[in-house]
């Protein structure tokens, strides 16, 4: 850049360099300092031109003067003393003055910095206005919002070049300027501040952020009592600048204090509060105070949509769904011709309950827009709708037509097309098109696993390697995807399992040729992680291995309870009878689509109520968390409930091995209860999600049955919250035989 600066001058330019080269190689493009062999290939190539460097280390200087031509002189002595004797004797002027002469501390670096500072100022009378002045080692820092600055050796001629108004070429590790002889006035009286406001906003949209920060500053520093309405609009547009840097540097709680003091200089300013909630608020999770600054966002502006749209959003994310489909039809209102207030809604009739009439509605609202710009997004709301009836094979064809009109985020695409794959028994296209959510960062739990290490992620490559396997989804997926892990070992592979804490012994135990550890203690950092080779998330090991539906790996029970903790629930529960374990409710994880979902695949206790009303077998809970306290007041007339108040993994293998039987809901207990060999009655709701168990299908294998585990059989919902069939065909069978 420096070279394409001096290439626009039609004529013999003169370059001075202070710190000449310390030792020297071929190609003269490497090394410390090697800039001086560049320059002087410059002037050779340019007839008439000169190039002149000065160092005061003699050996450097004899170095250099042996390998430059006769246009290059090099000088030795102080760089101060020889810039302002060459500006006392000479009336040739600099094109380039290019500054390297000290030695840098970089914890220390004010020496550093004076000594180029002075080095400009001795080099001054040589100076044009198109003179180029560049300073090596000095990158950019943004740590001090909104104080933008040029760190190492140029950091105090960066403050001198603000100063005096010197537009800035470029900014890399090297920075350079043109201009230092203007001078910029910054009174508030003799200042243009609508033509600094144009030119930091230029700058801005340039991308050439160092520039613009400087003059905002500059306005800020100005406009301090806002008197005029430019004076408050521009203030208010510096504080904007300083809060965007801030926010794009995670520092929510500085840029949000930038936000509200650009309101103060203009209460009204909707796009402020839009996109203060937006950068602040929201990712803080502030859902209260960031629906109350939009309110007022629509009130100050009633036919905003992007306002309305925003307080449906925000509804969205509080689960207030009513309030969320009220903005959005609101918004559908304000701009009746914009397809995006239309997806919104639909989106709001996806988290609402599977209705008839809410899917009739996004149906209506997405065939509306399939002919706009939005046609690929619109035909993804048609799959998703698909997808929730059941209708899989629909929903597979229409994820196929929006990615190839395009969507928005293709990512979520490819991964919800995973799920109607594996719900038909198409296990090898579905982990294919689950990989996906490496770059599906919309959902954190899914983007974080696969990308959490640098080091490369295991892909069949052959032993001797230490292969680093690590949780990731729930902890059913973990307790399924475990058989993997022996399979691993079986192969010669050297196998470490990061897993959830709580679920550390059972695993311990169960593996005993893999080495179990906790999960890092600043997950998903790496604190405590040992060097390996390979890493993989537990939930695309099924993808690695190939695992179709009639390859599903079974080897026998895998997972062991702890004989002490058997023995102890043996004493604990009367003898000779049959033993039958009830679990409810799946774990209610938090994020409003997954905490949904969790709900659909649950039932009430009062829906089973009437399973443990029989003499005939013994009822016992396996219910945890915060569902467990529905059933004590039936504790222990219908229902022996003999857990601690907070069971390890340990303690429910062993109570599930004293059973008979294991009736439950779809959540890890179904698992464990499988992976140990265990009967199970799964009663498995209508909401599809679950790769497990799939989706029935006439004449299907798995429509009773899992692949993943021999004792599962599979009882499933006809209707999403509808429970009563499922109990009553429980029961019947609970009457007419033992488990099988």
């Amino acid at each position: 850049m420096m070279f394409e600066h001096l290439d626009r001058f039609d004529r013999p330019v003169r370059i001075i360099e202070t710190g000449c080269a310390e030792r020297l190689n071929d190609d003269g493009w490497g090394g410390n300092g090697c800039s001086t062999l560049l320059f002087d290939r410059y002037v050779r190539t340019h007839p008439g031109s000169s190039f002149e460097s000065v160092d005061t280390d003699a050996a450097s200087v004899e170095l250099c003067r042996g390998a430059v031509c006769g246009s290059s002189y090099i000088h030795c002595g102080d760089s101060v003393q020889f810039l302002k004797g060459t500006a006392d004797v000479s009336s040739m002027m600099v094109d380039l003055l290019y500054l390297d002469a000290s030695n840098l501390d970089w914890n220390a670096p004010l020496l550093a910095q004076k000594h180029h500072l002075d080095e400009l100022l001795a080099a001054m009378p040589m100076l044009r206005q198109d003179t180029l002045v560049a300073v090596d080692d000095s990158p950019i820092t943004m740590e001090n919002c909104p104080h933008i600055e040029v760190i190492g050796k140029g950091g105090l001629i960066a403050r001198y070049a603000a100063e005096v108004g010197a537009e800035r070429v470029f900014q890399h590790y090297q920075v350079g300027w043109v201009g230092m002889m203007s001078v910029v006035t910054t009174s508030a009286e003799t200042v243009n501040i609508k033509e600094m406001l144009r030119q930091a906003s230029e700058y801005y949209h340039a991308g050439r952020v160092l520039d613009a920060n400087n003059i905002f500053r500059s306005i800020y520093a100005i406009t301090r009592n806002p008197d005029t309405t430019a004076k408050r609009v521009a203030r208010g547009e510096a504080c904007i600048f300083f809060a965007k840097i801030a926010g794009s540097q995670k520092k929510l709680g500085t840029a949000l204090d930038w936000y509200q003091e650009a309101l103060r200089c203009i209460p009204n300013a909707v796009e402020y509060i839009l996109e203060m909630v937006g950068q602040t608020y929201r990712p803080m999770r502030h859902w209260d105070k960031a629906i109350d600054d939009v309110i007022v966002a629509t009130r100050i502006e009633p036919d905003n949509v992007h306002a309305w749209r925003m307080l449906g959003g925000l509804y969205l994310w509080s689960e207030r769904l009513e309030e969320a489909k009220s903005a959005f039809r609101r918004a559908m209102e304000v701009a009746p011709d914009d397809p995006q207030p239309k997806l919104d809604m639909i989106s709001a009739l996806f988290d609402d309950e599977p209705t008839k009439e809410n899917y009739a509605l996004a149906q209506k609202l997405a065939h509306e827009v399939r002919h706009t710009k939005f046609h690929g997004d619109a035909t993804l709301t048609l799959a998703f709708t698909a997808y929730r009836e059941g209708r899989h094979e629909d929903a597979i064809a229409l994820y196929d037509e929006a990615l190839e009109a395009g969507v928005s985020e293709p990512a979520t695409a490819h991964w919800n097309k995973s799920l109607a794959l594996h719900c038909l028994g198409r296990y090898r296209e579905g982990w294919e098109e689950h990989t996906w959510r490496a770059v599906e960062r919309t959902q954190l739990p899914l983007y974080v696993p696969m990308n959490r290490f640098k080091l490369p992620m295991w892909k069949q490559e052959p032993p001797p390697a230490i292969i680093h396997v690590h949780a990731e989804a729930g902890f059913g997926d973990n307790l399924c995807c475990a058989r993997y892990l022996q399979l691993l070992a079986d192969k010669g592979y050297d196998v470490r399992y990061e897993t959830y804490e709580n679920m550390l012994p059972l695993m311990q135990r169960s593996f005993p040729a893999v080495k179990c550890v906790p999960m890092a203690l600043d997950y998903p950092g790496t604190i405590g992680v040992e060097p390996f080779d390979y890493h993989i998330p537990m939930g695309e090991l099924p993808h690695v291995f190939g695992t179709e539906v009639d390859t599903v790996p079974w080897f026998g029970p895998y997972l062991h309870a702890d004989t002490d903790l058997v023995a102890k629930y043996h004493e604990v529960l009367p003898p000779d009878r049959r033993k039958v374990g009830f679990c409810w409710s799946s774990g209610i994880r938090e994020g409003l689509w997954i905490a949904k979902y969790g709900r659909r695949k649950s039932m009430k206790f009062s829906d089973l109520f009437s399973l443990t009303r029989t003499h005939d077998y013994l009822a016992i809970s396996l219910q945890v968390g915060p569902e467990r306290a529905e059933c004590k007041d039936f504790v222990p007339s219908y229902l022996w409930d003999v857990l601690p108040e907070k069971p390890s993994w340990d303690d429910t293998a062993a109570l599930i091995a004293n059973l008979d039987l294991v009736v439950t809901v779809d959540t890890a207990v179904a698992h464990l209860a499988g992976a140990m060999g265990k009967p199970v009655w799964l009663m498995n709701s209508a909401e599809p999600g679950a790769w497990h168990w799939m989706a029935e299908r006439p004449g299907s294998p798995w429509n009773e049955r899992s692949p993943w585990y021999p004792s599962v059989r599979i009882y499933r919902q006809k209707t999403v919250g509808t429970w009563g069939d499922v109990v009553e065909a429980v029961a019947d069978d609970l009457r007419k035989r033992t488990p099988d």
